[in-house]
């Protein structure tokens, strides 16, 4: 298995899609490469989740569209449509299509774009809305916020394992 798609499956990768920088032109074709522009991704963790925006985590797997809980209606609708009502209540139901306004085109450029980087590898990644009753399956791929046994993210956890080991060193 090529090391990306093993790092990819373990380290799921956190892109943000609202706001997105006009003057980055993501989702636009690159003049140079001929590719779609993609925003960076950034570390999988709520830390970097406003409530007010959208974001796309992806593993190889499946991608996991996010809504936060603040985002506008009018942004929902953007880029969901008439079905934005369904969000919370049934976002099983919500079929990924783009709307006929740029911001969608966009975001959807950048979607198609990451399923075109892992069916290189042989990989089908279906688009999910992660909402309402699913929102857990998206929080789970953030995987820098907690350890499965506390409350402590793992930066915290490799901190006091660092003072411990400090600790043990000065005594010995």
């Amino acid at each position: 298995m090529p090391a990306s798609l093993l790092l990819g499956e373990l380290y799921p990768r956190l892109v943000a899609l609202h706001p997105l920088d006009n003057d980055a032109k993501y989702g636009e074709r690159d003049e140079d490469t001929g590719r779609i522009k993609i925003p960076t991704s950034t570390w999988s963790s709520t830390e970097k989740v406003n409530l007010d925006g959208v974001y796309a985590v992806h593993n190889g797997h499946e991608i996991l569209v996010h809504f936060g809980e603040a985002i506008s209606r009018e942004t929902a609708e953007s880029y969901l449509g008439q079905d934005s009502e369904k969000l919370l209540s049934d976002p099983k139901s919500l079929v990924w299509r783009p709307q006929n306004n740029a911001q969608s085109r966009r975001v959807h450029a950048i979607l198609e774009a990451i399923q075109l980087f892992w069916e290189s590898y042989g990989r089908a990644t279906p688009i999910s809305i992660a909402n309402g009753p699913l929102k857990t399956k998206f929080l789970e791929q953030l995987v820098e916020d907690r350890t499965y046994r506390s409350d402590t993210s793992y930066i915290d956890f490799l901190c006091a394992l660092h003072k411990k080991i400090q600790v043990k060193m000065q005594n010995s």
